[in-house]
């Protein structure tokens, strides 16, 4: 099965999720993060707060690692050849994608790298 995938689409998927998890959190950390911990809201003073605040914010960005090391793996031939998991996860995140852009009309920044990661990662099975 895994000969029928088309390996350069998941490359892309891989590399457009990968983005997706850094820009997630360089970005959210200084526009979003920083601005909130620099607020006068008497919860965020909490140390504990703010620790868990990051921590959940940074959990996504983590979490990607799982998808993009199964479509490198298939990809590059060393594992995966689920083709329906292959289509699960591109369904998920092509479906986050169009669900975040137009939830944010738009203005959320990783709209753009979810929906092609999801595509990509969906061609790859054509």
């Amino acid at each position: 099965m895994l000969a029928t995938l088309n390996t350069p689409f998941l490359w892309i998927g891989a590399v457009a999720l990968a983005l997706t998890a850094i820009v997630h959190s360089l970005v959210g950390e200084q526009k979003v993060l920083l601005p909130l911990f620099r607020s006068s809201a008497s919860v965020l003073q909490r140390p504990y707060i703010r620790e868990m605040l990051r921590f959940a914010w940074h959990l996504p960005s983590m979490l990607c690692v799982i998808p993009i090391y199964m479509l490198v793996a298939a990809a590059s031939g060393t594992g995966l050849d689920d083709r329906p998991l292959v289509g699960v996860i591109g369904s998920v995140l092509l479906a986050t994608g169009i669900f975040d852009a137009i939830f944010t009309r738009g203005r959320h920044i990783v709209w753009p790298f979810l929906t092609v990661a999801g595509a990509s990662t969906l061609l790859a099975l054509l």
